[in-house]
């Protein structure tokens, strides 16, 4: 009898922590940005919008950064709803033609995600030391993002163009 106690005991504890692990699993981790309790000014000041005005400030560099980009973990993000307010009227904008530049622009891939069905591509550039998240069609140093793909992004420009991969082949690397 005196030696069923301690494996009873033995029996019990591990019944609590299976239970324990079950409730953990059963709970939902949200990693993404919280930007309760801060002024619209001082979430627009954290967010580029300037760089892809398309995109919601949620998606915008610092969110971004904020979650970790190739987790198996990671869920896409979902938006809070927006109360709806009054618009003014449309104001016709006229986009001046960028100039083409033959130059390789000086960026860096730091990842890509799905958007609905197509991909962003979310790049440094060294000039500037800046980040966005760009998508097809989007003109950037002069160069036209043709294509983002799940690992590249392909930019053209006067009938050349460039492919920028996010894991680079062993002969891209420097010794």
């Amino acid at each position: 009898m005196r030696g069923l106690l301690p494996i009873g005991a033995i029996l019990a504890g591990v019944a609590a922590l299976i239970a324990v692990n079950i409730v953990f699993a059963l709970d939902t981790i949200d990693i993404s940005a919280d930007f309760t309790g801060m002024s619209a000014e001082t979430v627009s000041s954290l967010v580029d919008q300037s760089a892809s005005p398309h995109l919601t400030p949620d998606i915008g560099p610092v969110a971004g950064l904020d979650r970790p980009l190739f987790s198996p973990t990671r869920r896409q993000f979902v938006p809070a709803p927006i109360e709806e307010v009054a618009t003014p009227s449309p104001v016709e904008v006229v986009e001046a033609i960028p100039e083409v530049s033959t130059m390789r622009p000086e960026i860096e891939l730091k990842g890509t995600r799905r958007i609905g069905s197509s991909f962003a591509a979310l790049v440094h550039e060294e000039a500037t030391a800046t980040y966005s998240w760009i998508t097809a069609g989007e003109v950037l140093q002069g160069w036209r993002v043709e294509r983002v793909g799940e690992a590249e992004l392909v930019l053209t420009s006067s009938g050349s163009s460039v492919v920028y991969s996010l894991y680079p082949r062993e002969s891209d690397a420097t010794p």
